[in-house]
């Protein structure tokens, strides 16, 4: 398999190994997800604002350490997942999830991140529509 350092706007392709067009949040989108899940958002105006910005820096990689926290807490993420959010004005709008070891993720997860994730907004979205975590610990 090939592999390539991409330039900025690019991402590799983990399929090819080969440079595509976009981040890697946003690119995947269009890759096979064995979870994805509409996020209902209509209330979204509504929601409590998650105050997110005091964390400085990239605002894609706060976003990112938001998701992260955000589902270790609220439904106990474990090892070996990627998530994967599209946000719009803040609101969870759709959900993928991989469990890395190829297994498929357990619906108790699943039903947990999608009523968590119907009840948040982040208020460090303002650049980003998409925040994507690999959760993948060290033994």
């Amino acid at each position: 398999m090939q592999y390539c350092e991409c330039r900025d706007g690019y991402s590799n392709n983990p399929a090819t190994g080969l440079c595509r067009a976009g981040n890697a949040c946003v690119a995947s989108g269009a890759d096979p997800w064995p979870t994805t899940v509409m996020l209902d958002h209509a209330d979204c105006q509504m929601r409590t604002l998650t105050d997110c910005s005091a964390s400085g820096g990239n605002q894609s990689r706060i976003l990112g350490n938001q998701l992260l926290q955000f589902a270790q807490q609220t439904c106990g993420l474990p090892s070996y997942h990627t998530l994967r959010v599209e946000l719009s004005a803040g609101c969870p709008t759709l959900m993928n999830i991989k469990v890395l070891t190829g297994q498929t993720a357990d619906p108790q997860l699943v039903a947990c991140l999608t009523q968590a994730l119907a009840r948040q907004r982040w208020s460090c979205t303002s650049a980003v529509d998409c925040a994507m975590i690999e959760y993948d610990t060290l033994p």
